[in-house]
């Protein structure tokens, strides 16, 4: 049915056609088409209203399609009691909702269409690929094409060249951080400065190889957000002994800070017997310094009842330097103190405790190209406050990628604390794993 036999269309069906034809083009062109629609829309709704009007009002009460003029049928009462309209109701639910379907179409028609990439990238065997740069991550660069529905996985190595006028944050494996747009010419015709970054009219060009992270810079904070969620669970019949483990990352990074947070706990029993758990909440933040150093500010806050521990507070702090960052791998050592704060269970030896303590720490990261890669960090604090007592806090996790930024994982956890409470043990380990997806 064409526009012109639009006034024989039931309101329903006339806020129902421009709002279809509106999400299947969806782009600021049908601004025009459908100022007529809202107009004819509008139109009937008054008139519908005037009807409804007077048929509260007691007089006659006709029918709306062209040509015609009998009047709606009434129902009284059987004595001659009095009459009432037979479908005013009808009509008023109609008139708000069609208002409410006016507003909403006018303001899906003002959202912009969303602008076509124009990123371009050329492998080294001559495949060309047109879409958009997401970013560069772990020798990865994560390219969306528009026919395909997830992003693809390009080895950083067997690209030739990148031309994209999007901002992006990069990272250089001196630990360098640019912000700017990004282009990559083939290595050949500039062999050591093949990668530049410009941004207000500088450009600083650098070794494609020495690229080590590229993270297109989002619209607001919450979608800059990257991170992961795994969990993980385990029962025996035997012995009625479950285990559940879960494991939350979320980072922030800018071009000259980085915060994350992450949370993990754990949760084990057996029917009929003792149940333990573990609630660990960690943050860290890192002010760049110059290249590869940072300055770190972190915090702990641990629950554990093989220790124990009703609460475990860790404020520190300290000074961080990367020994290599590359594509493939990374290492860096920390040094710095920390002040921690106990509280125990009650039936514990002492009720709460608190100590200075120093902070010596490493991490290392191993990534292999679209496969898998290996998390691992080791937290030492000597006591200074208490001295002869040793903390420490360890984890290694293994992950293997899997399609749609799934990927399944083997973990290592432990805590350690050569002074516990009495009947506590020393150290609280375990291995876990799951399923998980970044994003």
């Amino acid at each position: 049915m064409g526009w012109s036999h639009w006034d024989e269309l039931p309101l329903d069906a006339r806020i129902a056609r421009p709002l279809t034809l509106l999400f299947l083009t969806g782009h600021p062109g049908m601004n025009a088409q459908l100022t007529g629609v809202f107009e004819d829309m509008s139109r009937a709704l008054i008139a519908n209203e005037e009807i409804v009007s007077a048929g509260l009002q007691g007089k006659a009460q006709l029918c709306r399609r062209p040509g015609c003029h009998e009047p709606i049928p009434h129902f009284g009462a059987a004595d001659g009691g009095a009459v009432e309209p037979r479908m005013p109701r009808l009509h008023l639910a109609h008139s708000v909702v069609g208002r409410l379907a006016i507003c909403f179409l006018l303001a899906c028609s003002m959202i912009p269409a969303r602008a076509k990439s124009t990123d371009l990238v050329i492998m080294k065997n001559g495949d060309r690929l047109t879409g958009e740069v997401k970013k560069l991550e772990s020798g990865i660069l994560y390219f969306k094409v528009p026919y395909v529905s997830d992003s693809i996985q390009l080895d950083w190595l067997q690209v030739e060249s990148v031309k994209s006028a999007s901002n992006f944050q990069v990272v250089l494996k001196d630990g360098s951080h640019l912000t700017g747009t990004v282009t990559k010419v083939p290595t050949k015709t500039a062999p050591g400065i093949d990668f530049d970054v410009s941004a207000e009219g500088r450009t600083e060009r650098v070794a494609g190889n020495d690229v080590v992270n590229i993270e297109r810079m989002k619209r607001n904070f919450w979608r800059q957000l990257v991170g992961s969620i795994d969990f993980g669970s385990d029962f025996t019949s035997g012995n009625g002994q479950t285990a559940v483990t879960s494991d939350v990352n979320v980072a922030y990074s800018a071009t000259k800070w980085r915060a994350g947070t992450s949370f993990t706990s754990s949760f084990s029993g057996q029917s009929g017997g003792s149940q333990t758990n573990l609630l660990d909440l960690q943050t860290i933040g890192e002010r760049f310094m110059n290249r590869n150093d940072s300055l770190l500010a972190l915090s702990d806050f641990l629950h554990s009842s093989q220790q124990d521990l009703q609460l475990r507070t860790t404020l520190g702090g300290g000074y961080s330097k990367y020994v290599f960052r590359t594509n493939r791998n990374l290492f860096r050592w920390i040094l710095g103190a920390a002040y921690a704060h106990e509280t125990f269970v009650a039936s514990a030896a002492r009720p709460s405790d608190q100590n200075l303590e120093a902070l010596i720490g490493a991490q290392y990261q191993l990534l292999q190209f679209n496969r898998y890669n290996l998390q691992s960090y080791l937290l030492v604090y000597p006591g200074l406050s208490d001295a002869g007592r040793i903390r420490a806090t360890a984890k290694a996790t293994f992950n293997v990628k899997l399609p749609n930024n799934f990927y399944t994982n083997l973990s290592f956890w432990e805590n350690y604390d050569s002074n516990p409470p009495m009947n506590a043990v020393k150290s609280e380990l375990g291995i876990s794993s799951g399923l998980g997806w970044t994003f």
